[in-house]
């Protein structure tokens, strides 16, 4: 799983609970903010440029090809999925990992 940077080095209690399930490997993305910036990107004129701000982490998404991206912000799971069509919260990452016969 990829981890958008924009959350790197905050208090993730969500990162540390899903790094104890049993076959998940969490990496970190260094790539940049998505660009979202609360609701800046949902108006219509800012929408290029939030995903122009977003392209860097993207790219970076698109290059490193994971099973999952996980974000716990609802409006950079939006921006992320719009930029690259994969985006997941972590709470179904979560839900997923215990339900028998899940696949993560």
């Amino acid at each position: 799983m990829r981890l958008p940077s924009e959350v790197a080095g905050h208090w993730r209690p969500w990162y540390n609970l899903l790094q104890q399930i049993p076959g998940v490997e969490m990496e970190d993305l260094n790539a940049g903010c998505c660009g979202m910036s609360g609701t800046y990107g949902f108006k219509e004129e800012k929408y290029p440029v939030s995903m122009e701000v977003g392209s860097e982490l993207f790219a970076g998404i698109r290059a490193s090809n994971p099973q999952a991206v996980v974000t716990e912000c609802a409006t950079c799971q939006m921006q992320i999925e719009h930029g690259t069509a994969s985006s997941r919260a972590s709470v179904d990452i979560l839900l997923n990992a215990y339900k028998p016969g899940a696949r993560i």
